[in-house]
């Protein structure tokens, strides 16, 4: 029984290359050579079953745990994906760890923006510019001899940043 149809798809494909795959299909070869019926049975994931979703949540924080040790003769892609899931991790607990990190007020974990894939690389640099608080009317000060952030031509305010902008309430006149 499993919940990974792309498993059980791979087990159907003779070329397939992951040692572990090869390793169960000899096992499968050998089980019919001694006539022995077996059944698969795949469980559609993420049904909302309780069980199954606990199961699932678990597996994901056991990949996530530094302490867990690993056979040495995992096969690249494994080892592969192991070490980006740790090196993730990592990144994302010293991501949410820094208290002088004022990115974190915009985005909470390192997972990327579904809107970020623009095919236009001039809208994708407008989204991010947006996003991080850092576009002309409220930095381009710190590239000239103006001293002083400029003030909000809508309430003067000196307190010009892009969520000062979106949220003034004179700007609705």
């Amino acid at each position: 029984m499993s919940d990974s149809h792309s498993s059980f798809s791979s087990l159907k494909d003779p070329s397939i290359s992951h040692p572990i795959s090869q390793c169960i299909q000899i096992t499968l070869y050998t089980l019919h050579l001694q006539s022995t019926q077996l059944t698969f049975i795949w469980i559609p994931g993420h049904t909302d079953i309780a069980e199954h979703d606990l199961l699932d949540s678990a597996a994901k924080q056991a990949t996530n745990h530094p302490k867990i040790t690993y056979p040495t003769h995992l096969p690249l892609p494994d080892l592969k994906n192991l070490y980006k899931n740790h090196l993730n991790f990592l990144w994302n607990s010293t991501w949410s760890d820094q208290p002088s990190n004022k990115l974190y007020q915009i985005k909470q974990d390192i997972k990327s923006w579904p809107s970020s894939n623009r095919h236009s690389s001039r809208e994708e640099i407008v989204l991010i510019r947006l996003r991080i608080g850092h576009i002309c009317l409220t930095y381009s000060h710190l590239f000239s001899s103006y001293i002083f952030p400029p003030l909000c031509p809508f309430c003067e305010s000196d307190n010009l940043k892009v969520s000062h902008i979106f949220a003034c309430l004179n700007l609705e006149n």
